[in-house]
């Protein structure tokens, strides 16, 4: 277990933040090869049983881009249960299409979703990005949301 792959840098005395480039893109858990893109997988080797036990009680998946987002985390190793998923990309577009007067538009990015809801926030972090997203589908679902979210224990399964 633990081993993999590890990123290093020709002289890391000449770097003012050696983890942005020193990291495992590549460890070993049992059977499992988790691989990313980052320094994630630290966090995913450290934490895979706490993140599986919550995706084994999802009942359903919300995100922006979720494919993407899936895809990631099958490649670190997560097993996505069979439940309905929700992309919230895929829902805004249509709107953000209509705002605009246009019948067709690309993808927008989750910033340009946030700031159509009134959402200010700081982009690329992970906590950030779940808050802008969790957002920006309440205001497309608002008439909905709050009956369609499970808990368990009192605490919103997302």
């Amino acid at each position: 277990d633990g081993a993999g792959i590890r990123t290093q840098a020709f002289d890391p005395s000449k770097l003012s933040d050696p983890s942005l480039i020193i990291y495992a893109p590549v460890r070993v858990l049992g059977n499992d090869t988790i691989v990313t893109n980052g320094d994630q997988t630290d966090t995913i080797y450290d934490h895979l049983e706490e993140i599986q036990a919550i995706f084994d009680q999802a009942t359903e998946l919300i995100g922006y881009n979720t494919p993407c987002d899936l895809a990631f985390l099958r490649a670190a190793g997560i097993i996505i249960p069979d439940v309905k998923i929700t992309d919230v990309m895929v829902d805004f577009t249509p709107i953000y299409a209509k705002a605009k007067g246009k019948k067709h538009i690309r993808s927008q990015k989750l910033i340009t979703c946030a700031s159509f809801y009134h959402y200010e926030y700081d982009a690329h972090d992970s906590l950030n990005d779940a808050l802008a997203t969790l957002h920006c589908y309440k205001e497309i679902h608002k008439d909905d949301w709050w009956n369609d979210i499970p808990t368990v224990n009192g605490i919103w399964c997302f």
